[in-house]
Order: C-alpha cells, then sequence, then structure tokens
C-alpha cells in the first residue's frame, strides 16, 4: 500500500511537475533556435551569404542562446546537484 501512497505523492506535487514542465520549455527552446538556424541556411541564404550567415548565427546567435540556456539551466538548480561543482561549470 506504501508504494501506491509514494506513487500518489510523486504524481500530484504541484511543484515538481512546474519543474519539469520548465525543463522540457528551455530544451525546447534551445532546439527551436537550432533548428530556425538550419531552416533560415536552407530557405533563405544564396551562395553568397554564407559568411553573413556564418557570422551571424555561429558567431553571435547560437553562442548567446547557449549562453543564455546555460544560465537558466543553472539558476533552476536542473541538474539538483547539492555540491554545486561551480569548477567544472566554469570549464
Amino acid at each position: 500500500m506504501s508504494a501506491y501512497y509514494d506513487f500518489l505523492e510523486e504524481n500530484t506535487n504541484v511543484v515538481k511537475s512546474t519543474g519539469n514542465r520548465n525543463k522540457i520549455i528551455i530544451i525546447l527552446s534551445y532546439l527551436l533556435i537550432w533548428a530556425l538556424a538550419i531552416i533560415v541556411f536552407l530557405v533563405f541564404t544564396s551562395g553568397s551569404d554564407a559568411m553573413g550567415y556564418s557570422l551571424m548565427y555561429l558567431w553571435i546567435i547560437l553562442p548567446v542562446t547557449t549562453f543564455v540556456e546555460s544560465v537558466l539551466i543553472g539558476k533552476n538548480d536542473f541538474l539538483e546537484k547539492e555540491n554545486g561543482d561551480l569548477p567544472f561549470s566554469l570549464a
């Protein structure tokens, strides 16, 4: 019977379900930006726009997006580390 109570508590925990939803939103937003970068390259650029695309997306937009996503992951403690391995996150 205790297994049922554990299952019920885990599935009705609002805080835990909100955390899972936030994790999914962060991951999907990052994947959406990568997909958008690929779509823009394939659909809207010609051969002469390759340098501009690489400067804009590969050197500015995607690194900034990666940094912002990593800050959000660290801020929301998605890895659930108790020790907070700061030296590894800075590398």
